[in-house]
């Protein structure tokens, strides 16, 4: 019985169900009473129940028809929505960029509404890892530090990457250190997935890492940022990072000295026939000016 079901039956009864009226329901259908009331008889009749109790003006659920409408009415209000996204996203243009999950974070999702305000049109998905890119995943952008992990993709240096030293402005500290030699009668954080910082860092400013004794190990630069905010002692991060930290104080960079380039982070493209390349490079043009407006010098402490 419930094989090959009247579809335009089941939507009358639903709209004729929700407006209890027959002829409000048509109304809203742009079809007469009579059709509607016709769709909604051979419905009953496929199903082998009375749906509605029929009045003067109006119509009356039954009981049957009250559990008919609880079930079938939210599916098809989940077709017209669905129906309605598909042909809302039919304009829309899809980038998918994949990314370094503490660029995303920090950098990039900062930024990203700009460009929803002037593309509106274009829709971004951003996926994250740290591992190589998978030239068969499913991406049309990639940003990596190492160029390797491109995976001989067609790319370009989006922008430096620069590092300091930063502190809490509440760090026990603050007020006595002048000097990158004085670091080694204090506490220094380090991150598990960058142990390039801080000997880039030590070389860049003639200073021995060895000398440094007291250190506070994490796995991720996320936690490292915290631990200096909570004034769990010194950590060397890239200052692309803590821009937002910075401008508010809740991070101070130690040193006039100049910031020190740890790397760079790379932009490539898929040049595989995928479609939405005019949206692709909207973003491309969108990403390489936001990065020539990253501060490119460290702040000083105040």
């Amino acid at each position: 019985m419930a094989r090959n079901c009247p579809l335009n039956a089941v939507r009358a009864f639903v709209v004729a169900a929700r407006c209890g009226s027959i002829k409000d329901g048509a109304s809203q259908l742009c079809v007469t009473p009579g059709a509607i009331s016709r769709q909604i008889h051979t419905l009953e009749d496929h199903l082998g129940v009375l749906l509605f109790e029929r009045g003067y003006r109006s119509v009356k659920l039954t009981d049957a028809g009250a559990i008919y409408f609880a079930k079938v009415g939210g599916a098809l209000s989940a077709i017209d929505r669905a129906s309605e996204d598909a042909g809302a996203s039919r304009d829309r243009e899809l980038v998918k960029l994949d990314c370094i999950p503490t660029f995303a974070m920090h950098w990039l999702i900062p930024r990203l509404a700009s460009f929803q305000n002037q593309h509106p049109d274009i829709e971004v998905a951003i996926s994250t890892s740290v591992a190589p890119v998978e030239r068969s995943g499913d991406f049309s952008l990639a940003i990596r530090r190492d160029p390797a992990q491109l995976k001989g993709l067609p790319s370009i240096k989006l922008m430096p990457e620069r590092i300091a030293p930063v502190v809490s402005p509440k760090w026990k500290g603050l007020k006595t250190m002048r000097r990158p030699e004085q670091l080694a009668a204090h506490k220094l954080i380090y991150i598990r997935a960058r142990p390039d910082l801080w000997p880039v860092w030590c070389e860049a400013n003639r200073l021995s890492e060895t000398s440094f004794k007291h250190r506070l190990h994490f796995d991720q630069t996320f936690f490292a940022i915290q631990a200096a905010e909570d004034g769990l002692g010194v950590a060397l991060v890239p200052l692309l990072f803590v821009e937002r930290l910075l401008a508010t104080r809740r991070l101070v960079t130690l040193f006039a000295t100049p910031t020190v380039i740890s790397g760079a982070y790379y932009l490539a493209r898929r040049e595989d026939g995928a479609k939405s390349k005019s949206a692709e490079q909207l973003f491309i043009d969108w990403l390489t000016a936001a990065a020539k407006g990253t501060g490119a010098k460290s702040r000083a402490r105040a």
